[in-house]
């Protein structure tokens, strides 16, 4: 297949992030297979341009393919389906990978990983005419070694007022703090703090333990103890969206993620009014990643906080196959296509066996076979974290087309010749 690049007037604004201008060490770039060099441009198409197409795949629909030379290509007049990317004002959310090489470090709330279940029955992709030019996009690797010391913990720990020398913790990394108020851990994966807020549970149960005790009996018999522990939690502050977030970007300074370029999400608690969970997730050229800083605040001030302590840098840029290639790679099992998320993964499970045994099957019938038929009705090229061996974290080029039946599925976009692969295990 022809190589074809996208003229400049088709290429996006680059985002304003400060992970454009970084890039990786020497040492790092001699580990990557096809990197291009430093001075590239990093440009990513918002849009594949639709072109004449030759492309195998399971089924097709509309009549858009037509046979011939052994392929499939589409028949004359047919727009090839538009593929979407993010942007710097719309971020798309990040794509996640099941593959040998790992997966997502932390998924959005709203999705679902489940490799399990693409591994489970047989599956068929309807697909639409799909473009077959190939192009190139930008690969980036989250680098934390340049920010693992006794220096770094230092620095994030006077930015939050938390006071004390490092010391070396028994499983690696340095703690700085009282472990019983405030104190951050910093190990090679992740920073963990604790502001020493009291957690609510804890301030109900000592006023109690001071005012009851545990084994007092109200005059009707009911248990002092824990009717004060229902009517303390109820009556207990809730902190509002606009402190959370503001607690989170304190903490993302604070350990040097520019809140800018992330992404805030509160989460749903559910019933717990007392404490507020808030996700951010690292904004990388125009996509949301699985690279996130996680708080839990009350209205007392941060309960806990941890954020991945690293520096997002650019690869460079990376030629990718094209979406009619990637729709090639679902039907592939060396790409490890996977379903990103499903609707109901009840559904792929066996039903109970029947009461009775089941009659004899009529001589010459045909086999019963299940096969799960995906109508794929949109793709998105964005981006999708993967480890290497040495468990360097990679954030690489993925297309994710979504079926009909509400299922989302995921392949590595990267072609061939940029993958080194590797045996399992």
């Amino acid at each position: 297949m022809n190589e074809q690049t996208p003229s400049d007037d088709l290429r996006p604004l680059r985002d304003a992030d400060p992970a454009m201008s970084a890039h990786a060490s020497d040492a790092l770039r001699a580990r990557v297979v096809g990197i291009p060099a430093s001075g590239q441009a990093h440009a990513r198409r918002r849009w594949l341009v639709p072109v004449a197409a030759a492309a195998a795949v399971v089924a097709v629909v509309g009549g858009a393919f037509a046979w011939g030379s052994g392929a499939l290509a589409p028949s004359p007049g047919v727009t090839p389906l538009a593929v979407a990317t993010g942007s710097p004002e719309t971020p798309a959310p990040p794509i996640a990978l099941g593959s040998a090489g790992g997966g997502a470090l932390e998924l959005q709330a709203d999705t679902m990983a489940s490799p399990f279940f693409a591994a489970q029955g047989a599956h068929r992709f309807v697909v639409p005419p799909l473009d077959a030019a190939t192009s190139t996009a930008s690969a980036w690797a989250f680098e934390g070694a340049s920010r693992y010391s006794a220096e770094e913990a230092s620095r994030i720990a006077a930015a939050l007022g938390v006071s004390g020398e490092p010391s070396t913790a028994d499983m690696g990394g340095w703690m700085i703090g009282d472990p019983a108020s405030a104190h951050l851990f910093l190990t090679p994966w992740r920073l963990s703090y604790e502001e020493g807020t009291p957690h609510p549970v804890k301030i109900c149960e000592q006023q109690g333990d001071e005012q009851y005790g545990r084994d007092k009996l109200n005059d009707d018999g009911s248990w002092a103890f824990g009717q004060h522990m229902i009517q303390c939690m109820a009556e207990m502050p809730s902190p509002s969206e606009d402190d959370a977030q503001a607690a989170m970007k304190r903490f993302l300074t604070a350990v040097g993620i520019d809140p800018t370029h992330t992404q805030i999400t509160i989460m749903d608690m559910g019933d717990d009014t007392t404490i507020m969970s808030v996700i951010a997730a690292l904004v990388v050229d125009g996509d949301v990643t699985d690279i996130t800083a996680n708080i839990q605040v009350t209205a007392q001030g941060i309960l806990s906080a941890s954020a991945p302590i690293g520096t997002v840098v650019s690869l460079g840029d990376y030629p990718i196959v094209s979406p009619a290639d990637a729709a090639l790679r679902l039907n592939d099992t060396a790409y490890a296509a996977s379903t990103v998320r499903s609707p109901g993964i009840a559904d792929g499970i066996a039903a109970l066996p029947p009461d009775v045994p089941a009659p004899a099957p009529t001589p010459g019938a045909a086999i019963p076979w299940s096969i799960s038929v995906h109508e794929i009705t949109s793709v998105r090229l964005g981006l999708a974290s993967t480890f290497g061996p040495d468990s360097a974290h990679y954030l690489v080029p993925a297309y994710e087309f979504t079926a009909s039946d509400g299922t989302v599925w995921s392949v590595i976009a990267l072609a061939d010749e940029a993958l080194a692969e590797s045996p399992l295990g």
